[in-house]
């Protein structure tokens, strides 16, 4: 990863109070963020509440499901590096 890149980062419960606050600083310091959410409505309103960053990802998800987790992984792998 060159210097001049924020990290990526992977929020997981980044719908709720706590979790948007962190997304929100995040996003605010120039990290891309993925947040993983098991409720689709929380999830298009962040996606709402952040609109105007492009650095904002959201997956519909637990990582409590195998099938989930599987997902969450191969969308990591597959990421550019």
């Amino acid at each position: 990863m060159s210097g001049t890149l924020a990290p990526e980062v992977l929020v997981l419960g980044g719908t709720g109070s706590v979790g948007q606050g962190i997304v929100a600083a995040l996003l605010e310091a120039g990290s891309p963020v993925l947040v993983v959410g098991r409720n689709p409505g929380r999830l298009a309103a962040l996606r709402e509440q952040f609109a105007d960053e492009p650095g904002l990802e959201t997956m519909l998800g637990s990582v409590a499901d195998d099938g989930s987790a599987r997902a969450l992984a191969e969308r990591i792998a597959q990421r550019p590096r």
